[in-house]
């Protein structure tokens, strides 16, 4: 297929565009593993200088993915029909490059979601933790917690709560 200069330039465009945004997701798994070791060490200034970053680049992402999309859009009003993504790969990219780099994205993407939320249950399941802690220590009554049987399975029994110190006359 042979591209004219327009197709050459949204080509360039979308290679820079799509290469910044996967080095950006690459600089996010980073952070996120960053994250993870503070969440494990109990590093809170790690773990405050992690969440200062990714919140930068999440902002970054979220730019360049306006610029993505613009780039779609703008595609779309000169062809006058509607674009998609796969529509703006298929017109401008010969050589199979673009389409490697947005897998590339993608998967990177993905990967940025799933450790996020891993770090997101370990957040959860720390504040649950302590939260249960400082009821036990106010004398609330506790939750009910799971614990293991002989089998391995789980089984929900109500803790106690008992005061941690009692007055004798």
């Amino acid at each position: 297929m042979e591209r004219n200069g327009e197709s050459t330039a949204t080509a360039a465009r979308l290679k820079e565009n799509l290469s910044e945004i996967l080095s950006n997701t690459q600089a996010m798994l980073d952070v996120l593993g960053d994250e993870r070791r503070a969440l494990a060490a109990n590093d809170a200034e790690a773990l405050d200088a992690a969440g200062v970053r990714k919140l930068e680049l999440a902002e970054r992402l979220e730019q360049l993915d306006r610029t993505r999309t613009d780039l779609v859009c703008r595609h779309q009003a000169e062809h006058q029909r509607p674009q998609t993504m796969a529509s703006l790969l298929q017109a401008s990219d010969e050589d199979g490059d673009l389409s490697q780099l947005w897998a590339a994205v993608q998967d990177s993407v993905r990967n940025c979601g799933r450790l996020n939320q891993i770090n997101g249950t370990a957040v959860r399941v720390r504040r649950e933790s302590v939260a249960r802690a400082l009821g036990l220590l106010q004398g609330a009554p506790a939750a009910m917690a799971p614990l293991y049987n002989d089998a391995g399975n789980t089984e929900s029994h109500a803790l106690t709560s008992r005061p941690t110190t009692s007055c004798r006359a």
